[in-house]
């Protein structure tokens, strides 16, 4: 879901789970341009699974 090939670029068609603020934001892109999906998750180990699920079911 968030590999990346040794290039640092994501693979086509994968989403990312990054952090900000301490919260989980879903990353990707859609046609050229990059898009945010904030989950409202807290950063835990638990909320993380939460988010790959959500990733997996929106993408």
């Amino acid at each position: 879901m968030n590999s990346q090939p040794s290039g640092g670029k994501s693979f086509k068609g994968t989403v990312q789970i990054k952090n900000s603020n301490k919260r989980l934001q879903l990353v990707f892109r859609y046609g050229e341009k990059r898009h945010y999906l904030s989950t409202g998750f807290t950063d835990t180990p638990a909320n993380r699974k939460l988010a790959e699920i959500k990733a997996w079911l929106h993408y």
